[in-house]
């Protein structure tokens, strides 16, 4: 086996644990998420704060655990070229880390595949 062979699964675990994370940390302060998508102007921000918790919580889980990443990966895609339009496009800091992040899903979304230690592809 070569190392190559372990790089979509860093890859695919290190987002998976970002996204994880962040969607747990909301899961904590749902108010606060509608908050920040009243602050922007999102309608009905309780609902859409509850989307994005869920999907980022389980997109999380779903690229940890290597279940189905392709698909898992589209609403987090999603996610992110919004968190670009909306809330980080005036902090340059964030942009790139949201780029960096949007380039890896979108990595892991044409592999198509979870690489090693997935339970399903």
């Amino acid at each position: 086996m070569s190392k190559e062979e372990y790089a979509p699964t860093v890859l695919r675990l290190g987002l998976g644990i970002l996204f994880l994370i962040t969607g747990i940390g909301k899961f904590m302060n749902p108010s606060g998420v509608s908050g920040m998508l009243t602050g922007i102007g999102f309608p009905f921000p309780m609902f859409w704060a509850w989307i994005l918790i869920i999907f980022e919580t389980l997109g999380g889980l779903a690229l940890v655990l290597g279940y189905k990443v392709k698909w898992a990966v589209v609403p987090l895609i999603i996610i992110i070229i919004v968190a670009i339009a909306t809330v980080t496009r005036n902090n340059s800091i964030q942009l790139g880390k949201d780029i960096a992040i949007l380039g890896g899903l979108l990595a892991i979304y044409l592999r198509g595949k979870g690489g090693k230690f997935s339970l399903k592809n």
